[in-house]
């Protein structure tokens, strides 16, 4: 098709096509390909595979010669098996652009394991990237970046990558199962892990950090009469580099909890009287950091409150 307006001398031209290659093993339809005037090029392609003919790979192109701009995208968002849920991205965009001028490569991609999981996996190569950790062209890679190595509002020029899984489910998001109102319990298990490393120019940083966790535990009720409780969990959070802030700078941190109860009226660590039951728990910490602007700190702690010293894993 041909646009053309008489009174502004814009135009745009559109062309649409399709085709099926290797045995029609791989079909590419539609290719659609348009020239606007500046001139704008835009090009649009759906792969599909026959293996996955419900999900295509979507391949986007654009070289937008008045703000001096080329952009190319692959995304691929579907199930590959069922309730396997895959997002994958792979993204180059090069500005020259007054003011906005900068380099950016992306590869990454996150998975839901029909919810018994997640998995994040993602590299990114910027250079003078402004707002890059809110900014739609790269907020998929850069968005649980470290904030003290790539604030809101600010650029990125370095390498960021990042490795995290989780698997099994929390307290809070197992399911629960009762039978007619006798029987009644929720049984949860997890583990999680994470390695990711960051430079930033911009910042005059760079950090890598591995941490890590599991936990489990089980909640029953009888008749609404019997309770019983018991939990377990341990983590682990390593991470230096240097920053503005702390200059060369070291943290590590272990952690672990344990707690049971038979009732539901004692407290931790408490026998109660009034309605039979006894409630035991422990928890202990140990972390020790160093930054050449404060220098160590070394902390040691062990509690018998119902306070958990690993924090829940994170979302992915």
């Amino acid at each position: 098709s041909v646009n053309f307006n008489t009174g502004t001398g814009d135009f745009k031209v559109a062309l649409k096509a399709g085709a099926e290659v290797t045995g029609g093993a791989v079909k590419i339809d539609p290719v659609e390909v348009s020239v606007a005037s500046g001139p704008v090029i835009e090009g649009t392609v759906d792969v599909v595979l026959t293996a996955l003919p419900t999900v295509p790979i979507k391949g986007k192109i654009s070289m937008d010669f008045p703000n001096a701009m080329f952009d190319v995208e692959a995304v691929f968002n579907g199930e590959i098996v069922p309730e396997v849920n895959v997002e994958a991205r792979a993204k180059l965009a090069i500005s020259g652009k007054p003011g906005d001028s900068f380099f950016f490569l992306g590869i990454g991609a996150s998975a839901d394991l029909g919810g018994m999981g997640n998995i994040r996996n993602v590299a990114a190569i910027g250079i003078g990237v402004n707002d890059a950790r809110d900014r739609d062209a790269t907020s998929f890679y850069l968005h649980d970046a470290p904030l003290d190595y790539l604030p809101p509002q600010t650029s990125f020029s370095g390498f960021y990558y990042k490795n995290a899984i989780k698997l099994g489910k929390t307290q809070a998001e197992a399911p629960s199962i009762d039978v007619m109102g006798l029987f009644s319990a929720k049984v949860w298990m997890y583990s999680y892990s994470s390695q990711s490393f960051i430079a930033n120019v911009d910042r005059g940083g760079f950090q890598l950090r591995l941490s890590g966790g599991l936990g489990g535990g089980i909640d029953a009720r009888v008749v609404k009469v019997i309770h019983l409780q018991a939990s377990l969990a341990a983590c682990y959070d390593i991470y230096g580099g240097y920053n503005q802030n702390d200059g060369w700078n070291f943290n590590g941190m272990a952690a672990g909890k344990a707690e049971i109860a038979i009732g539901d009226d004692a407290s931790c660590n408490n026998i109660s009287l009034v309605a039979p039951g006894v409630h035991l728990c422990i928890n202990a910490k140990a972390q020790l950091g160093f930054t050449t602007r404060s220098g160590f700190n070394c902390d040691l702690s062990i509690g018998g409150d119902s306070a958990d010293p690993c924090n829940l894993p994170p979302d992915l």
